[in-house]
């Protein structure tokens, strides 16, 4: 059980006025980056985004295709409703549209390489004459909440305990004990946005309107400058390397290393790849790739020339290169040294996987879903 504020020491957080004005003073620089931007505001700590229209008839052609591929017998089909979905962390859910907004119909959790449908819980109470509702699923240590309305604007996925963290109509860092339906104000400037959160918990950064970051142990219940972290960066500008590390880029367009504990920064001196932030860089020879880890000073070759190729990177583990072209996905476990290759020479089919928190492996053609335990692949 986490005893919270128990003597009050929330309440005496503010945000200390001499390293505010030391941060507004500084010159802000905007990072450029060459590739758009996906700015999320109010949903923190994204893995995983896709939306999709489902349909009832399974493909006998692209399941056979992941039976030779992968050559197990515990491939799960996701289950299929005639609506739209989306993932995100541990969490399925179905929607309909409704005035241009989402409406949320069912939620499913990942459960042992199975969506559960889950059963959707409402709360609602009041805090300082405020009313505030919203109605969520909780899983283990994430919480999904939707149609928040009054004080709770959105909240942050991971909790700490039965602590949720929520983002508030004055702008401010609040949590809630979702046992006791405690509230509190953790930052009082009513200007306190963009929220996240580490895996662990340990750390929310705060994004100051983008004048400037800064980060709050729910430990110590200290706010300090993040002043490594530019004021304009996006939150597919960073990720967490653990609980207590952050990558990012400088101002220079450069990979380093926030550690959150010390606020002292590692630059790594070169641009890794992304757009989700990574240790890792890409050398193309005439027919292999070498992926490098600049922060571990290890490296990997794969005797495949990846330049042409479409990649993305999860857990700065995991990489997925993937061409329509060549009709060829490539899934590479970087900390095991593990390669899988996945071809679809022959067929039509434009075929898109990524990789979840669970370690779970989501393969789909855009009409079928299944998943895939990563621990029961056969790698090379």
């Amino acid at each position: 059980m986490i005893f919270m504020n128990k003597f009050k020491e929330f309440d005496y957080i503010q945000t200390p006025n001499d390293w505010k004005h030391e941060m507004l003073s500084q010159p802000h620089k905007k990072k450029v980056f060459y590739m758009n931007k996906l700015v999320i505001t109010g949903l923190i700590m994204i893995l995983c985004f896709s939306s999709f229209t489902v349909i009832y008839a399974y493909n006998e052609e692209f399941r056979s295709w992941i039976y030779q591929q992968f050559q197990i017998k515990s491939v799960e089909p996701i289950y299929k409703i005639d609506k739209q979905c989306t993932f995100i962390n541990s969490f399925l859910y179905y929607y309909h549209e409704s005035n241009n907004e989402q409406v949320i119909d069912n939620i499913f959790v990942l459960q042992n390489g199975k969506y559960i449908e889950q059963e959707i819980k409402h709360m609602e109470g009041v805090y300082q004459n405020q009313n505030y509702s919203f109605d969520y699923v909780r899983y283990q240590n994430q919480i999904l909440t939707f149609n928040e309305k009054g004080y709770i604007v959105y909240s942050l996925m991971y909790l700490n305990g039965d602590i949720m963290y929520f983002g508030s109509s004055d702008t401010n860092l609040c949590s809630l004990n979702l046992k006791n339906q405690d509230v509190k104000k953790l930052t009082k400037d009513n200007d306190s946005v963009n929220f996240a959160i580490s895996p662990e918990t340990t750390y929310i950064l705060i994004n100051k309107t983008d004048k400037y970051w800064t980060v709050y142990n729910t430990k110590t219940h200290q706010e300090r400058a993040l002043k490594d972290l530019p004021a304009y960066a996006h939150s597919n500008e960073f990720s967490f390397l653990d609980d207590k590390k952050l990558i990012t880029f400088n101002n220079n367009n450069k990979t380093c290393i926030i550690d959150l504990t010390t606020l002292k920064s590692t630059n790594l001196n070169v641009e890794c790849i992304y757009p989700s932030a990574s240790t890792f860089t890409l050398e193309f020879d005439e027919n292999k790739t070498i992926i490098n880890d600049i922060y571990q000073n290890r490296k990997q070759t794969i005797d495949i020339n990846f330049k042409t190729y479409d990649y993305a990177v999860f857990k700065n583990r995991y990489i997925v290169f993937s061409s329509f072209d060549n009709k060829k996905i490539v899934i590479v476990d970087f900390n095991e040294n593990k390669v899988k290759e996945l071809d679809y020479l022959g067929t039509e089919e434009y075929i898109e996987c990524f990789i979840t928190e669970d370690n779970y492996l989501i393969i789909t053609n855009t009409q079928d879903y299944y998943i895939i335990s990563l621990n029961e692949i056969s790698y090379k």
